[in-house]
């Protein structure tokens, strides 16, 4: 993927875009995790130490090695932030609000001021930047596709760690989400403190 997207705001005068994207949304257990990644002129893709960021691209289009070796890149040579909303905010607010909040919260955890945000979906949030929604943005800019990469790997580490905790359930096979896998877990264990009560395929499995 290139910035020639990201090039035309900077043009505007929009020096500072964050891309913006989220992962875990439709999870039976979990958090939805919202990444946030700010690119600026600086970033050539043509030049070290940038060039081998040329490979991002939308998450869900790049194998877990090749995706687990970006977001290492992505994290050391970019500013980055996530927002999480856990499992029971989610329950209690709703999916939409806990969508939209975890979008607010990455964007108030970056640690560098944006001037605009590129979003995937959401085209109005409670954040203070000018911003713009579109769909599939993961797959139309690079800021976006970059945010899907750190969103999507960073709820995996989550995941991963639950499993420890939770062996039995094999959150490090499916991540939360409702997999074969899953069901039979839920069918032979029952539900545990990170699944998500007021999804409807969660709630039968509550006593």
């Amino acid at each position: 993927m290139d910035l020639k997207k990201e090039k035309a705001y900077f043009k505007k005068g929009f020096l500072r875009v964050a891309g913006m994207d989220e992962a875990g949304r439709g999870a039976w257990a979990g958090p939805l995790v919202v990444g946030c990644v700010l690119v600026t002129q600086k970033i050539n893709l043509n030049k070290l130490p940038y060039r081998a960021l040329s490979e991002v691209n939308d998450s869900k289009r790049l194998k877990p090695k090749q995706r687990h070796k970006l977001f290492l890149l992505i994290t050391q040579l970019c500013d980055w932030s996530v927002g999480i909303v856990n499992n029971k905010e989610i329950d209690e607010i709703g999916l939409q609000a806990a969508n939209r909040l975890a979008f607010v919260r990455a964007w108030k955890n970056l640690k560098k001021p944006i001037n605009y945000a590129l979003i995937d979906y959401w085209k109005k949030l409670d954040i203070t930047v000018p911003h713009q929604g579109f769909v599939r943005a993961d797959q139309l800019y690079f800021s976006v596709a970059a945010a899907s990469i750190v969103a999507k790997e960073y709820r995996d580490q989550i995941m991963k760690k639950i499993h420890t905790s939770y062996p039995a359930w094999q959150f490090g096979i499916h991540k939360g989400y409702g997999t074969s896998v899953h069901s039979t877990m839920l069918a032979t264990h029952g539900i545990n403190r990170y699944h998500r009560r007021s999804f409807i395929p969660i709630q039968k499995y509550i006593k």
